[in-house]
């Protein structure tokens, strides 16, 4: 069996009761597009709202520079440069999710 059709399968006997996606499942079948704009915005949640995890575990915050870091104390420093990860991989997660939207756009006016 083909792995696409069988995650296809997978996906579509999760999402057949959830109210949420009543709209998108048509003769109890969603389209490949429809499961593509799924992923695209669960990933992109799943990196917005876990940003300050992803910051902590991979330490993203040493990777970050300061040009005004002279004017700043030690933990001063330090909090602006987590906070300024952290806002960075959230902005990735809505990169990430704009596609889903978009192509949830296009399903819905056509």
């Amino acid at each position: 069996m083909d792995e696409g059709l069988l995650l296809y399968l997978i996906i579509l006997k999760l999402i057949r009761g959830s109210k949420f996606f009543k709209h998108f499942v048509g003769d109890d079948w969603l389209n490949y597009i429809d499961i593509v704009a799924i992923f695209f915005i669960a990933m992109g949640a799943i990196t917005t709202f876990g940003a300050k995890a992803i910051v902590k575990k991979l330490e993203l915050n040493n990777r970050m520079t300061c040009d005004f870091e002279n004017e700043m104390s030690e933990e001063e420093l330090e909090e602006y440069l987590f906070n300024k990860a952290v806002v960075r991989c959230k902005m990735l997660g809505m990169i990430i999710a704009l596609p889903g939207f978009i192509m949830f756009l296009a399903i819905s006016r056509g």
